[in-house]
């Protein structure tokens, strides 16, 4: 895979889990995720598993967009993945996401993301 279809496939990864939140999807959000991943929200929570995971964007109220390109580092079949994210109807609320993704067969799956929401 060369270094495009890399960042490609990470960033298509993170395009996928804002549109899956966006549309209220938890079935789909979930799936980006690895089966055993951690998701700690903007409130500190530390959501382990899909099924803890999902339950998220089931709470989900409002839409969200990506406010710059993702800063992607890679280190082999690992991607650290940084960016900034705010509401569609106010752009003061949001915060920053940090995710750890891991190549799995032919695509990436996220295994660690942490938001800190902005306050």
């Amino acid at each position: 895979m060369s270094a495009n279809e890399t960042q490609s496939g990470v960033t298509q990864l993170i395009q996928s889990l804002v549109e899956a939140w966006n549309r209220r999807d938890s079935t789909r959000f979930a799936n980006l995720f690895d089966a055993d991943a951690h998701y700690i929200d903007g409130d500190g929570r530390w959501l382990k598993g899909r099924p803890a995971i999902a339950g998220l964007c089931d709470a989900a109220r409002e839409a969200v967009s990506i406010v710059e390109e993702p800063s992607t580092r890679f280190y082999g079949d690992v991607a650290i993945a940084t960016f900034q994210w705010t509401t569609v109807a106010d752009k003061s609320i949001g915060g920053i996401i940090t995710c750890v993704i891991i190549k799995k067969g032919t695509g990436w799956s996220i295994l660690v993301l942490q938001n800190t929401d902005f306050r």
